[in-house]
């Protein structure tokens, strides 16, 4: 699997002189100076769980939620449990500077599948299709998208803005798909029905390192969070 972890061993290799310099203080004020760098990331747990024994993260439903690092000739190590320790940081303090940082800094995409297809380049002729009111949820930078779900209040937000319950289906590491559930049956059937051809994707075309789960999520208004749908 395409993930490699942040070691003390490498470190100087990864990073600039200037980089090193500032993490090795070993100050919270200094982390904050590079947070750009740092970006939360959602991986399925159990097929990342021998990896996850050596690195910091953070349990969300069927998925788990790791600190990748954006560093110099290589492609977004993971924050090891070695980094941790070394450098004296707590994994709570880190992950909530590097979530609040996300939050604030890197905003989101929330529109139907339709339009964003289309602002993309997609044929506007499309625009015509009798299409299901499928939404879109991903970041801006359309990278780690599907941690947009982490952000505080994100999933209360998204219940106002649709005025009902929903469905969200994790298509992969970059973007989750949301489906709006009226009071019958009929949007989770078809819930149910993308989810199948999401598995499809995630078996036969997606890359391993993309995928993220063929579970579905549902958003109770009344307990105001995600559940896995049984």
């Amino acid at each position: 699997m395409d993930m490699d972890n942040l070691n003390i061993s490498n470190l100087s290799d990864m990073m600039s002189s200037d980089e090193v310099s500032k993490v090795q203080d070993i100050s919270i004020q200094c982390i904050r100076d590079i947070l750009d760098s740092f970006h939360i990331a959602l991986v399925n747990y159990d097929n990342y769980k021998e990896f996850l024994e050596k690195v910091p993260y953070k349990r969300y439903m069927d998925l788990a939620a790791v600190i990748r690092v954006s560093v110099q000739g290589v492609r977004y190590p993971v924050i090891s449990n070695e980094f941790l320790e070394y450098f004296g940081l707590e994994w709570e303090t880190l992950y909530d500077m590097v979530l609040r940082y996300r939050q604030e800094h890197t905003s989101f995409i929330f529109d139907t599948f339709l339009n964003v297809m289309l602002s993309f380049g997609a044929d506007e002729a499309d625009s015509a299709m009798d299409v299901p009111p499928i939404f879109l949820l991903t970041n801006k930078n359309l990278q780690f998208g599907s941690s947009v779900l982490l952000y505080e209040g994100i999933t209360e937000d998204i219940y106002n803005r649709l005025g009902c319950e929903y469905a969200v289906i994790p298509a992969n590491t970059n973007e989750v798909m949301i489906v709006p559930l009226d009071a019958d049956e009929t949007d989770m059937e078809m819930a149910k029905e993308i989810r199948s051809f999401v598995s499809y994707i995630n078996e036969h075309i997606l890359r391993p390192e993309e995928y993220l789960s063929d579970e579905i999520y549902y958003y109770d208004s009344n307990e105001k969070k995600l559940n896995i749908l049984q």
